[in-house]
């Protein structure tokens, strides 16, 4: 778990610990999976005794983050129970832990959620951020196009996206890549056409998607 005090320091730890020694009954709490489009790859796991997930998600977007986080999961739960499936999940990933004081992890979301779906609780996810009304249409559209610009390519959206002359180029280049087996790799701005050459794969020629680069056509 993290505070906004600093990393380690839980404001609710001692409550839990002092409900633990004295046998209270606990407040529910939420564990939560939560993905960030500007941070790929990677995936929080964390726990909040705040009643909103909303109100959490908003605190962790703050000005050293570039986009608001996104939920894939969250279940609200016992807090004994919390504390406990918290730490379990961190110590599972724990080799795919990106800093022992952060709750980040270099694993994909689903392996958590598979997971926390399974345990004890009550669904409170995902996708509450959009409905979050404090959130700015902008910060909810800049995270759609940056996700979009993360994509690879399909060789549909490609030719969609050529004007005349483009269409004029790369049509026939795609064609011919596939009339003598070239391999075509497809990236975020365009596509690259492969060939063997012995042992060896040597890149043919590597294509841009124009208006990624301002100008009606662009090959290497």
């Amino acid at each position: 778990m993290e505070s906004m005090e600093g990393p380690g320091r839980c404001p609710w730890q001692p409550t839990i610990r002092t409900q633990l020694e004295e046998g209270q009954p606990y407040m529910p709490n939420i564990v939560y999976v939560l993905t960030n489009p500007a941070m790929p790859g990677m995936v929080k796991i964390g726990m909040t005794d705040q009643e909103d997930l909303q109100l959490r998600m908003r605190q962790l977007y703050t000005t050293g983050v570039p986009l608001p986080f996104e939920c894939v999961i969250a279940r609200r739960m016992e807090g004994r129970e919390a504390a406990e499936i918290e730490t379990a999940l961190h110590t599972a990933f724990d080799p795919y832990r990106v800093n022992p004081s952060r709750e980040f992890f270099e694993i994909e979301p689903e392996q958590a959620a598979v997971l926390l779906r399974v345990m004890p609780g009550t669904d409170v996810g995902p996708g509450v951020h959009e409905q979050d009304v404090d959130l700015q249409s902008g910060d909810l559209e800049a995270a759609s196009e940056f996700k979009k610009r993360r994509e690879r390519l399909t060789e549909q959206d490609f030719l969609e996206s050529l004007d005349e002359d483009g269409d004029y180029i790369y049509r026939p280049v795609l064609a011919l890549g596939e009339q003598e087996g070239m391999g075509v790799t497809w990236g975020k701005a365009g596509f690259s056409l492969r060939a063997d050459s012995g042992n060896d794969t040597i890149t043919v020629c590597s294509a841009y998607r124009p208006r990624r680069l301002g100008r009606p056509v662009h090959l290497d």
